[in-house]
This record gives structure tokens, C-alpha cells and sequence, in this order.
């Protein structure tokens, strides 16, 4: 996964976007930060790959964080 929007919803229907930008094309762990929000569900949107022909995006792990 190249570009990415990271999304958050309350009810599962209305979701708001907290987060974007880009992952490196390498294979090192890499942290999104985003401002502490109150939210029931997370979501991450891949918006492009790393390639050029943009028909697949991978993630290996993805952990959410309470803030503290």
C-alpha cells in the first residue's frame, strides 16, 4: 500500500477521515499518528500501491492504540 486515508466512524455508517499520506516501499514498521478521537470503529482506505498498475495493496499488521 502506497497512499492511505485512515477513517474512523461511530455507528459504522458516518465515517470521518483523521489521517492520510504514504508508506515507504519498504518493509519497515511504520507508525501513523493521529490525534486522540473518541470512535467505535477504524477503518484503512489504500488509495494506490507501490507499482504502476494500482489492482493490489497489501498490509501484513495493523494495530490501533488507545491514547493515553
Amino acid at each position: 500500500m502506497k497512499a492511505y486515508e485512515v477513517l474512523v466512524s461511530d455507528d459504522g455508517a458516518t465515517w470521518r477521515k483523521v489521517a492520510t499520506g504514504t508508506f515507504p516501499n519498504d518493509r519497515t514498521e511504520y507508525v501513523v499518528p493521529v490525534a486522540p478521537v473518541t470512535a467505535r470503529h477504524v477503518a484503512l482506505r489504500a488509495l494506490s500501491e507501490h507499482g504502476d498498475q494500482n489492482r493490489f495493496a497489501a498490509v501484513a499488521e495493523l494495530d490501533v492504540v488507545r491514547a493515553r
